[in-house]
């Protein structure tokens, strides 16, 4: 259990719509970032006593629909945005994975092979963008796509299950 002196507050991040996804540097915990379904992202270098927009190379809104981030294990400037449309099966040249080189502050477009998006009414919820412990694979579960691997940083990915499956996680 929690130490009893540990105390929750609210923190304003004001970053457009619903935190879907929030995650801490494995490497530095004081870098935070928090994805919005319709805002993009948000990025803070205090372990979150402030925030700044972290946009730059999302492409469209559907890009802006983040789902899921994943910091590299062995890199610490790297990190992957998974993203879609906020509502229902993406259409249209928009959502996919971005790659981050400088901690999450800027994208640029990997792959719109593997989209996320929300299922249904549901927004992001079920989303997994995570890398394997063992031969750092990348892992995607997706509201649709079902389960897909990438080995090679996210420029091409094989279906691990079969699509149209609704993946609420994935762990080995």
């Amino acid at each position: 259990s929690a130490p009893s002196n540990w105390r929750w507050r609210w923190i304003p991040i004001d970053g457009g719509g619903a935190i879907m996804t929030v995650e801490v540097s494995p490497h530095d915990p004081r870098v935070v970032l928090a994805g919005c379904d319709v805002g993009g992202g948000m990025r803070s270098e205090d372990a979150g006593k402030t925030w700044a927009r972290c946009n730059d190379g999302l492409l469209s809104d559907g890009d802006r629909g983040v789902a899921a981030f994943a910091w590299d294990p062995n890199r610490s400037s790297v990190v992957y945005l998974a993203s879609g449309a906020c509502f229902g099966q993406p259409r249209g040249p928009y959502g996919g994975l971005f790659r981050s080189d400088d901690g999450g502050k800027t994208w640029r477009l990997v792959s719109r092979e593997v989209r996320f998006s929300g299922f249904g009414t549901y927004r992001q919820w079920g989303n997994v963008l995570k890398f394997h412990p063992r031969d750092g694979s990348l892992w995607a579960g997706t509201a649709w796509d079902g389960v897909k691997r990438s080995r090679d940083g996210g420029k091409s990915w094989e279906t691990v299950t079969a699509t149209g499956s609704f993946v609420v996680g994935v762990d080995w």
